[in-house]
């Protein structure tokens, strides 16, 4: 089911699947630069019931109005006004790429809001190669096949770049490079002390947008964080091996549930 909210003025699009005010037992996703909700299309069709999950498209991004935020502080803000807005209590936020730098915001500067963090494709830093802000600049549609084909698992191109292409290139261009600058400006390294809340750190084995090394990195350096590399995935393992990618995070979710609330 899609609805519409307003947070902040903003009209915001959502994807909710079973969402009551009431249960605490709620799932947020957030998909990365350029994307919108439909990232998470596997997730809504194949998640075991139960769980009340909703997915918003960002400012900017999709269905929703409003422009990119520009920097990854000012997304999570927005998220946790959404949050609030929404009446979600307390839900486990799972984050792709940019929205992995947002989750890791919202555990840091937001606990209070939220239960646990799934950064998916992330880490405390996330350089983004130079050569991309200058394609973005002189040919957009061919930085959008470039990434596509940076982003997915070599064997997986041909079947899931057109909708990669078509997802970046829906919204304006600025806004992806913006979200793409908010990345890169990104770190968070003295601050993953602080986390307190449990995490789950995903990747694709394959990844190079943001390797493997990152995510290590955040399960070593948060206290009590894990790790799940997906096999013969890229940057998109939510899309590549969705079976896989909902193992784990059912697995990571069915912990959650059988921990009292803290």
């Amino acid at each position: 089911m899609t609805t519409v909210e307003t947070v902040r003025g903003i009209v915001v699009a959502c994807r909710n699947k079973g969402v009551t005010e009431a249960s605490g037992r709620n799932v947020l996703f957030i998909h990365g630069s350029g994307c919108d909700y439909r990232t998470w299309d596997r997730q809504f069709a194949d998640l075991e019931d139960g769980w009340n999950l909703m997915a918003v498209d960002l400012p900017g991004h999709g269905s929703s109005g409003g422009c990119g935020a520009g920097r990854v502080c000012d997304y999570a803000a927005w998220i946790a006004a959404f949050i609030e807005e929404a009446s979600l209590r307390r839900p486990v936020v799972v984050g792709h790429s940019l929205g992995a730098a947002v989750v890791l915001s919202l555990a840091i500067e937001y606990p209070h809001l939220i239960s646990a963090v799934v950064p998916v494709g992330g880490g405390s830093r996330m350089a983004v190669n130079p050569a991309i802000f200058d394609l973005l600049t002189a040919d957009p549609a061919a930085a959008c096949s470039l990434i596509a084909k940076l982003s997915l698992f070599k064997p997986l191109r041909d079947s899931l770049s057109p909708f990669l292409v078509e997802m970046f290139g829906r919204g304006d261009p600025s806004v992806l490079a913006g979200d793409l600058r908010a990345c890169d400006a990104f770190d968070v390294t003295g601050d993953l002390s602080r986390v307190v809340l449990p995490v789950l750190a995903v990747c694709g084995d394959s990844d190079k947008m943001t390797p493997p090394s990152l995510s290590r990195m955040l399960a070593e350096q948060i206290p009590g964080a894990r790790l799940a590399l997906i096999g013969e995935s890229g940057h998109f393992p939510m899309l590549e091996r969705p079976t896989q990618f909902n193992r784990v995070l059912g697995d990571f979710l069915g912990i959650l549930h059988s921990c009292p609330e803290g």
